[in-house]
C-alpha cells in the first residue's frame, strides 16, 4: 500500500517547522472546509486529506514514523526504476557484449601470431634493437642537465622567504565564525529558556510580518519569564497561537549571520553577529478568549536607538540574572 505524500497535500517542504505547518492547515481549511463548500465532495474529500495530513505532521511521533515510512517507499520506488530495463536498453547491451567479444577474438589471434613468429625465428628483428653506443650517449648528455636542475633547486632554497604576520596583528571584528541557517518557527535558546509555554484555554491569534530584510527572533515574555522564542526570516510570517493569558511583551531582535560559535554571557550560547536593532513593541498584549480573534503586527524596517546590552539582561534575565544573583531594572519606556 502507498504511502500518500503529506509535506504535497499541504504545500510544505519537508523541513518546514510546527508553525509553518499550522499556516499551511490553516490557509487550506478556509478554502476546503464543508462550511465553505456545501454539497460538494471533491472539496470534502480534499479537506478530509488535508486533516489527515496536519494531524500526522503535527505530532512528533507521527511525524517520525510517517517520515521512515515516506523514505523507504521512495527508495523501493528508485530502486525498482533503476532494475527496470527497457528493450531499447537491453538492445544496445547486447550489441556491447558482441563488439567486446568480437574484440577478445582478434586480440586472441594477434597474440597467437606474435608468439609462433618468436618461436620460429628465436629473436627479435635485429633492427629493433638498441645500440650501446646511443644508450651511452644519452647519459653523457643527460649528466650536465640533472647538475643545473640540482642547483637551481638549491637556489630556490636559499632565497628569503616571506614573514607570516602573526595571527594578533589581525583584528578580530573581520574574522566572522560560521554561519548557522535560520528557520522560521525555530526555538534558537529553547535549551536555555525550556519548552515554549501553551495554553489550550486562549484561542486569539498574534500574527507578526517580517519584511525587514533582516533575520528577527522574538521573545514573549509575561511578568517574570520568557514563555515563548521563534525565528522569523525576512519575508515570512509567524502566527502565535495558545498564548498564556497574562499581560504579555513581544520583544524582537533582528541582525544577521547566527551563529552558534558565540557567547552572549558566560552561559548563553549563539546569537547574531550583527545586531541591526532590539526592542519591543510599544504596548502590551493581553490575549482574549475569543475564536479566531487575531491580532497583527509588522516589525519596523527603522533600527531603533536602544540599550541593547540592558535590553539582553532583561530578556534573559531567567538564567543570567537569577543564577548570577543580579538585580536587572526594568525595560526603557519609549
Amino acid at each position: 500500500m502507498s504511502v500518500e505524500n503529506y509535506y504535497l497535500v499541504l504545500g510544505i517542504s519537508p523541513n518546514a517547522g510546527f508553525a509553518e505547518i499550522k499556516a499551511a492547515y490553516r490557509q487550506l481549511a478556509k478554502k476546503y472546509h464543508p462550511d465553505y463548500n456545501p454539497g460538494n465532495p471533491e472539496a470534502n474529500e480534499k479537506f478530509r486529506r488535508i486533516k489527515e495530513a496536519y494531524e500526522t505532521l503535527i505530532s512528533p511521533a507521527k511525524k517520525n514514523n510517517y517520515d521512515l515510512k515516506l523514505r523507504n517507499q521512495n527508495f523501493k520506488q528508485q530502486s525498482n526504476s533503476a532494475s527496470e530495463k527497457t528493450p531499447r536498453q537491453e538492445k544496445m547491451n547486447e550489441e556491447k557484449a558482441k563488439v567486446y567479444q568480437s574484440y577478445y577474438q582478434n586480440y586472441q589471434k594477434q597474440k597467437k601470431s606474435s608468439t609462433a613468429e618468436f618461436s620460429t625465428r628465436g629473436e627479435w628483428n635485429s633492427k629493433e634493437k638498441k645500440s650501446p653506443y646511443k644508450d651511452n650517449k644519452a647519459i653523457l648528455l643527460s649528466f650536465p642537465l640533472t647538475v643545473a636542475l640540482l642547483l637551481f633547486i638549491i637556489h630556490i632554497y636559499e632565497l628569503p622567504r616571506p614573514v607570516k604576520p602573526p595571527e594578533s596583528t589581525v583584528p578580530n571584528s573581520t574574522v566572522l565564525k560560521p554561519e548557522m541557517k535560520l528557520h522560521t518557527g525555530d526555538s534558537p535558546y529553547l535549551s536555555h529558556f525550556g519548552f515554549n509555554v501553551y495554553d489550550t484555554l486562549t484561542d486569539e491569534v498574534i500574527r507578526i510580518e517580517n519584511k525587514t530584510g533582516q533575520d528577527a527572533i522574538l521573545f514573549v515574555r509575561n511578568d517574570s519569564d520568557i514563555v515563548r522564542n521563534y525565528a522569523i526570516c525576512t519575508n515570512y510570517e509567524i502566527f502565535l497561537e495558545h498564548l498564556p493569558s497574562d499581560c504579555l511583551t513581544v520583544y524582537y531582535w533582528m541582525g544577521s549571520h547566527f551563529t552558534n560559535h558565540i557567547f552572549l554571557f558566560d552561559t548563553v550560547l549563539g546569537g547574531f553577529q550583527k545586531t541591526f536593532s532590539l526592542d519591543s513593541f510599544p504596548h502590551k498584549i493581553k490575549p482574549k478568549k475569543n475564536r479566531f480573534d487575531t491580532v497583527s503586527f509588522a516589525l519596523p524596517a527603522v533600527a531603533l536607538p536602544t540599550d541593547s546590552n540592558l535590553l539582553h539582561k532583561i530578556l534573559f534575565y531567567y538564567h543570567y540574572g537569577r543564577r548570577q544573583n543580579i538585580r536587572l531594572p526594568k525595560a526603557p519606556s519609549r
